[in-house]
């Protein structure tokens, strides 16, 4: 069901592209980004208390201060610090799209996840490496060729398929899962293949990730997904989303006019991208455990 209706929405998206210059575009894409983007990981104080029953405030003490000491080492090691974030960026939307796979006793689960997300970043990069490799140059420095990302693409989509292929082998995952993730991954391409780069990464963030994630999320605090508890959710979220977006004023208002506008905008996605990785992993291996 959650596929269809990213699929759906996808074209939608493309659709409304079509009556956009390039500029509306890139605002548009930022705003959505910016809301359900954002408004995604700012229930994660609510799940860490669903993991305990009860407020845990050292482990959302840890959770701010993750947040405030990797803003900081972004700013002080750029290079390393955007390296990790593709890193951990890939994992994070590996992951989901595993949890959808329904594998079972996978013992290379966490690796099988990274490669996905990492497979399905480079398919967004490949087809667009002019700006990718533009954005990459100015932040790390990093002289990354279209060469480059054509072998991660194909490195990465190598070893999924002989992955998948030896743990369907074993009996581990349904042949119907597979054939599912094959068609997204196939309108996925096309929505890359036709979109800019912030169009078409707006579209997997927002319709791919973070609605499917919200709904996940939704579940598993509230046990049911419904309207009333989805609005529950938004509520909840809303000051941790208006701190986001107030922190974020700050970071353009002292950075819009410096060269390391890119550096200063990274580090905060980043920064809020670590901790909320922890927490999903968590939440999913909770949930697997309540099975």
């Amino acid at each position: 069901m959650i596929q269809k209706v990213s699929i759906l929405m996808s074209f939608i998206g493309l659709w409304i592209s079509s009556f956009l210059s390039n500029n509306q575009e890139f605002y548009i894409g930022f705003s959505l980004i910016l809301t359900f983007g954002i408004l995604h990981g700012a229930n994660d104080f609510f799940l860490i208390d669903r993991f305990s029953f009860k407020s845990d405030f050292t482990k959302k003490i840890l959770y701010v201060l993750s947040i405030i000491l990797f803003s900081l080492f972004f700013f002080l090691f750029p290079k390393i610090c955007f390296v990790f974030f593709i890193l951990a960026s890939s994992f994070h939307f590996g992951e989901q799209h595993y949890i959808e796979l329904e594998i079972k006793s996978d013992r290379y689960q966490y690796f099988t996840k990274f490669n996905i997300g990492f497979f399905i970043l480079n398919l967004i990069f490949i087809n667009n490496p002019i700006m990718v490799i533009d954005i990459f140059n100015k932040i790390t420095s990093f002289h990354i060729t279209k060469t480059v990302i054509i072998f991660n693409v194909s490195l990465s989509f190598t070893i999924f398929v002989i992955h998948i292929s030896f743990l369907l082998y074993k009996k581990r995952i349904h042949l119907e899962k597979i054939i599912q993730f094959l068609i997204s991954l196939i309108f996925l391409v096309i929505i890359f293949k036709i979109s800019s780069l912030v169009w078409g990464f707006t579209i997997y963030f927002v319709f791919w990730h973070s609605i499917p994630s919200i709904i996940y999320q939704v579940e598993f605090i509230y046990k049911e997904i419904n309207f009333k508890n989805i609005i529950l959710y938004f509520k909840k979220a809303l000051l941790f989303w208006i701190l986001a977006i107030i922190s974020l004023c700050y970071y353009y208002r002292y950075y819009n006019k410096s060269e390391i506008f890119e550096i200063a905008f990274f580090s905060f996605i980043s920064a809020i991208t670590f901790p909320h990785t922890i927490v999903i992993v968590k939440m999913f291996t909770y949930k697997k455990l309540e099975l």
